[in-house]
């Protein structure tokens, strides 16, 4: 969460970033240490939702996530190759190779 908030910053000197970071991050640890002490099979049942692995539910979620993560990574492609010099040619070699 933290690489999501400060890689589009460019800096990690972003004061409301880290004060998301710790509103959310101490809430989270409020609440699950809440419902270990009160409610366990509750805490089981948040953690263990659809989309945990195992779970033939979690496989609803890729039917449109795949076509869609496809689309995006094609989408930033073709954004850099017209906008990010010297990226076409570095796709042509292989994109990543050493």
């Amino acid at each position: 969460m933290a690489l999501a908030l400060f890689a589009p910053a460019g800096t990690v000197r972003y004061a409301q970033a880290w004060a998301f970071l710790g509103i959310y991050f101490g809430a989270m640890f409020l609440t699950t240490r809440f419902l270990m002490k009160r409610d366990a099979a509750l805490l089981l049942l948040f953690t263990g939702n659809p989309l945990a692995l195992g779970s033939y539910w979690g496989l609803l979620a890729l039917v449109p996530a795949v076509p869609a993560l496809i689309w995006r990574l094609l989408d930033e492609e073709r954004f850099l190759v017209q906008h990010l010099p010297g990226h076409g040619v570095h796709c042509a070699r292989g994109c990543g190779g050493a």
